[in-house]
């Protein structure tokens, strides 16, 4: 039996991730299947299973890892910021060039309406205390 080395696996289980992310983007968590996901990646199902034991699995280790890169580029982002008041403003900074929006919004399919908000209700009272 041929032996399949570590980084084959990784770049399965990370097909895998791809292809389940595009599925629920499109569909949705409830509408997406198994079977969606198979056909997207061009894998078996049986090789699906081998990776997560169900839909739920596979979701949370995608929502798992994308939470944890966008947390571990914020921490990058965050490290020479001394004070919690410089630590917000960077996160709105980022958040309006779109850096945050691009990577988590791809995952969670939607577009921070409530910081949208934020910025609309406080331009519209005038409060521009701090430059964002």
């Amino acid at each position: 039996m041929p032996k399949v080395s570590e980084e084959y696996k990784e770049r399965k289980r990370v097909t895998i991730l791809e292809s389940a992310l595009k599925c629920f983007g499109e569909k949705g968590y409830h509408l997406t299947t198994m079977d969606d996901i198979v056909a997207y990646s061009k894998m078996s199902k049986g090789l699906l299973y081998n990776y997560f034991k169900s839909k739920e699995e596979l979701y949370i280790s995608l929502m798992d890892e994308r939470s944890n890169n966008t947390l571990a580029y914020l921490r990058n982002q965050f490290k020479q910021i001394p004070t919690a008041k410089g630590k917000v403003i960077e996160f709105f900074r980022i958040y309006r060039e779109g850096l945050i929006n691009r990577r988590v919004a791809e995952f969670y399919s939607c577009s921070f309406g409530v910081l949208d908000l934020f910025f609309s209700a406080r331009a519209f009272a005038g409060d521009h205390e701090y430059p964002i």
